[in-house]
């Protein structure tokens, strides 16, 4: 088996990166055969793997590949616990959660689905800076996937609270007060008007989330008068 040296960090960039672009799910077993053994004494590597995993995993919808990284993160957290793998363990079981439960669910797919609680308990785990805005947000996703919107919005607001541009939280709750605004009795504009407004802090401040934020456009474009062009 060849050898990669762990002092080059070019050559463990360039494995990484291509480990990422594979897409074919054989291929990224016997890649990770390979590098595990090659690179098992560097931080980097472990710190960097799962997550390319996990990332394939979802964008691909695919059981064996967040199963696996399940597996792996489950013995990092274990051996040297940190926020990044509880973050990544978090988006493998959310990912999970997704394939078992699907994206419209029954009220029965997502009681049984443990995913979702496994999810939310490792994003729990997260306390730095560094993940802990994205850890809140999909832990109030998973609230909201689960109609207990008040208390995702109440989340989402913790986040802006501590960081009133992280674009992700700005965009998430724009769909969240959409979602609370179609399904509550008095139907208060106001809370149109807040997502609206949200959005427009979005485009302006230049964060990522654009992708729910387009989720959001579509559904306030077709309410009139509640809808006016960004720029």
């Amino acid at each position: 088996m060849p050898t990669i040296s762990t002092h080059e960090p070019e050559e463990l960039l360039a494995e990484l990166t291509a480990l990422g672009t594979l897409t074919d799910e054989t291929e990224v077993f016997r890649r990770l055969a390979r590098l595990d053994p090659a690179f098992e004494s560097n931080i980097n590597y472990r710190y960097n793997v799962n997550g390319i995993l996990v990332d394939l995993g979802n964008d691909r919808g695919s059981n064996r590949l967040l199963s696996a990284a399940v597996k792996r993160l489950g013995i990092l957290v274990k051996n040297e616990p940190c926020d990044n793998y509880y973050y990544q363990l978090g988006n493998a079981y959310m990912g999970l959660g997704h394939i078992n439960a699907g994206y419209s669910p029954s009220i029965g797919s997502l009681i049984d689905c443990e995913e979702f609680t496994k999810a939310r308990k490792n994003f729990s785990m997260v306390n730095s800076n560094e993940f802990s805005q994205q850890a809140m947000t999909h832990e109030a996703n998973i609230l909201d996937f689960y109609s207990r919107n008040y208390e995702a919005i109440l989340l989402y607001d913790r986040i802006l609270k501590k960081n009133p541009e992280f674009g992700m939280a700005m965009g998430n709750k724009a769909i969240a007060l959409i979602y609370f605004f179609n399904i509550s009795a008095t139907g208060n504009p106001e809370l149109l008007i807040t997502a609206r407004d949200l959005l427009k802090r979005l485009s302006t401040c230049r964060t990522p989330g654009w992708w729910v934020a387009w989720k959001a456009f579509r559904s306030l474009k077709q309410m009139r008068g509640f809808w006016k062009p960004l720029s």
